[in-house]
């Protein structure tokens, strides 16, 4: 599912970009282009109907994510002397995002379309990044998110804030289909 056409959803490909942590468009990504497995999609539309009421939308960074992107990073990570980003959990051979079943996204306000403070940056690789590793605001937000993705059925990857996943994610097929225009 194309999860642009759900109500109140920004879209921050960064991986079709310079804007990610390899300082370039991440292989796959040849367009900013955001699918997931019908499940997760119908999941998001039913909370961004919910946030619509808190004044709230979501901002997407990734979703489906095709294989060869997840391949990429690894071998990026393996070639700049970053293999702790494997041992660490940040990246991983086999990831829930090739099966559509996982998505990265964080809460804006409709009002100003700013993102709301999370206390790190997506895609912050080190312990800040942990949703209980943080205070005041930006705890608060964690876990509203948290709350919300779990009320429609996501299930939370604790070492990183925005990451969320189908309960039967892993059971999904693994694809390799590129985003093009």
């Amino acid at each position: 599912m194309d999860v642009s056409t759900v109500p109140n959803v920004q879209l921050d490909i960064r991986y079709a970009s310079t804007n990610n942590f390899m300082n370039r468009r991440v292989v796959g990504y040849d367009a900013p282009l955001c699918w997931m497995y019908r499940e997760g999609g119908e999941k998001l539309q039913f909370l961004a109907k919910q946030l619509e009421s808190e004044g709230l939308g979501l901002l997407i960074w990734d979703a489906y994510r095709p294989r060869r992107a997840t391949l990429d990073m690894v071998d990026w990570a393996e070639t700049t002397d970053q293999g702790w980003l494997l041992q660490q959990g940040y990246l991983v051979r086999d990831s829930r995002h090739n099966r559509g079943g996982a998505v990265d996204l964080t809460l804006y306000t409709l009002k100003t379309g700013e993102p709301l403070d999370m206390g790190t940056e997506w895609d912050f690789f080190g312990a800040e990044s942990n949703t209980f590793n943080t205070t005041g605001a930006a705890l608060t937000n964690r876990l509203r998110l948290r709350g919300w993705m779990e009320q429609v059925g996501f299930v939370p990857y604790d070492v990183e804030w925005w990451h969320f996943e189908l309960p039967n994610a892993t059971e999904l097929p693994a694809l390799d289909i590129p985003y093009t225009v």
